[in-house]
């Protein structure tokens, strides 16, 4: 039998219901979260502040348990991925002690003078017999590159691949050439002058010191590039 609800009409709230309700809001909040510090689940998706897995992780609860959606969710952020390091070293190129300058002259005569620069006057940009040839090596060389994808999976045809590469992770200056002049010739006093290395960084100079760096395709500045692939 279905009760006449008219005979007893409900009592419409009143303003002082509503403020007995906001004033206890304040408790009702904290025995709220103590209760859930005391009992809630420890889900995966739950440790997270990364807008995309939250997003995966709502999608995925609205079809399904949470503990069911906590498995799907981490197989799912976990599966796909590919991490495809490559690690590059190598000795530094050697180089020798080269001199610069000319020959002094020993007469006015054309058969008395050097034909060319250099210690041999060959033009070219002798070394030091005594200190052999490729006698010393610039800084060895490191590289880092990295490759990261990930595999989203649309439908049975279609997939998306997510790519992000870094080339020279690390930022890692690699010496490309060297100062090779060791000593330059004084024609005035038919000596060879060392050039010593002096300063630090930019304002470096002298024998042995960087002259270029991160020059060319091998060897760069970090480089960081992304794509979307669509296989088909």
């Amino acid at each position: 039998m279905i009760p006449d609800i008219s005979e007893s009409p409900a009592e419409p709230a009143t303003s002082g219901d509503s403020a007995a309700i906001h004033a206890d809001l304040p408790l009702i909040h904290a025995a709220v979260l103590a209760w859930y510090a005391a009992n809630g689940r420890q889900l995966a998706f739950r440790a997270t502040r990364d807008p995309w897995a939250i997003l995966v992780s709502e999608a995925m609860a609205q079809q399904t348990q949470a503990e069911r959606a906590a498995e799907a969710w981490t197989r799912f952020m976990t599966d796909g991925w590919h991490v495809n390091p490559v690690f590059q070293w190598q000795n530094g190129l050697p180089y020798s002690a080269a001199i610069s300058g000319t020959q002094p002259s020993v007469g006015t005569n054309s058969n008395q003078k050097a034909a060319g620069s250099g210690m041999t006057g060959s033009g070219s940009s002798a070394y030091l017999i005594q200190l052999g040839r490729n006698t010393f090596k610039q800084p060895n060389t490191t590289v880092v590159d990295c490759r990261i994808q990930k595999d989203l999976r649309v439908s049975e045809r279609f997939n998306f691949e997510l790519l992000g590469e870094m080339f020279n992770v690390l930022n890692h200056q690699n010496v490309t050439g060297v100062n090779s002049t060791a000593y330059s010739i004084n024609t005035t006093a038919s000596t060879l002058v060392y050039q010593p290395a002096t300063g630090a960084g930019y304002n470096a100079s002298g024998f042995g010191t960087a002259n270029n760096a991160d020059s060319n395709f091998v060897y760069s500045q970090r480089q960081i590039q992304v794509g979307v692939k669509l296989d088909f």
